[in-house]
């Protein structure tokens, strides 16, 4: 997606660098999750962290051949209890459950180790092995996406992988004064996503942040108290509306009220794809601008050019006088028009 308020003449992108992701872990996860995570280098590879427990006999044999297979759906679940345990406690670590993509029906989306070591689910795996043989393993792959990276789990056989995403942004989450970040005109990253949908559909039931209200203030609080520290460092947080919730100030309680919740959830319904470019909000001060985004939470920063600056002294210098009107900020929906609207500022006193 665009970052926000590109075309304004000051703004641009951020340097590749590195970023440091691992706040997308809940808080209280469990310190040998955390530690399971965090052994795995950040490249973009995958990697093993439970080798395969199972393989079959003869891989022309079909069920029978495998171990966990031949006697049925008691000792399916007596042999797959712990791998996918293993595998659902760790996706946990980040606030999401797992929906098995193999399976339909409703169980497909119960808990993750309690749907895959079912009869019902023993079936399934049962009849792709008797159609495919051993070539069914890479079709039984589940894979799950978290923010920074991916996980997967193989269905036959109980490997466990995990890949985590190379780092391509610097996290400025120290930074509330707009002035005091280290770059002009350029879009810098304030807050890192708290959530990502977990599919690559990216429809709505895909995005745990929009379960519940539950996952809702678990996902988005970070961010949201993150995005009210950075406002009132540059103005007034009470003069700074909601785009979604007209006269609502977007402090963490409504954010993480059920008002602003329903009025999100409302405008994508179930089976719909998720834009995250419609769902950016900008807001200008003196000094630069913030942006958030309402589905993930990402925050972005930019500082105000001091030839920028200049440029709007000398154009104010030079209008009319209007009557005067004290506003904390001015606040947008992130779009090409609003954004060039939201800052008067001449375009060739901007740097490439």
């Amino acid at each position: 997606a665009d970052i926000p308020g590109r075309s304004w003449p000051w703004s641009g992108r951020g340097r590749a660098v590195r970023l440091d992701r691992r706040a997308a872990m809940l808080p209280n996860a469990p310190p040998d999750q955390v530690e399971r995570w965090n052994s795995v280098p950040q490249d973009s590879t995958w990697y093993s962290v439970q080798a395969p427990l199972y393989a079959a006999d003869d891989p022309f044999e079909g069920p029978s051949a495998w171990p966990n297979l031949a006697n049925g759906s008691k000792e399916w679940k007596v042999c797959m209890t712990a791998p996918a345990t293993s595998f659902a406690s760790l996706v946990r670590a980040f606030g999401v459950e797992p929906h098995c993509s193999i399976c339909t029906g409703s169980s497909a989306s119960s808990a993750f180790d309690t749907h895959t070591t079912s009869p019902q689910h023993f079936r399934v795996v049962c009849d792709a092995v008797e159609s495919q043989y051993e070539l069914a393993r890479e079709d039984l792959w589940h894979e799950t996406i978290v923010v920074g990276g991916r996980m997967r789990y193989n269905h036959l056989d109980g490997e466990i992988q995990v890949l985590r995403e190379v780092p391509d942004e610097s996290v400025h989450d120290g930074v509330l004064a707009l002035q005091t970040l280290p770059e002009e005109g350029v879009w810098l990253l304030g807050g890192g996503p708290s959530c990502v949908a977990m599919s690559p559909a990216g429809l709505r039931q895909h995005w745990p942040n929009l379960w519940s209200m539950r996952n809702w203030k678990e996902k988005m609080d970070r961010p949201t108290n993150r995005l009210s520290e950075v406002l009132q460092a540059n103005g007034d947080i009470n003069g700074c509306q909601c785009f979604l919730c007209p006269n609502k100030a977007v402090t963490p309680d409504h954010i993480l009220g059920k008002k602003h919740f329903g009025e999100l959830a409302n405008r994508v319904p179930d089976g719909a794809v998720m834009r995250l470019e419609d769902f950016w909000q900008t807001w200008t001060f003196a000094t630069g601008a913030v942006a958030f985004n309402h589905v993930d939470g990402t925050i972005r920063l930019v500082k105000r050019p001091a030839c920028a600056e200049a440029s709007a002294t000398t154009a104010a210098a030079a209008a009319p006088q209007a009557p005067a009107q004290a506003a904390a900020c001015s606040s947008s929906k992130a779009s090409a028009g609003q954004a060039r609207a939201a800052v008067a500022v001449a375009a060739q006193d901007a740097p490439p």
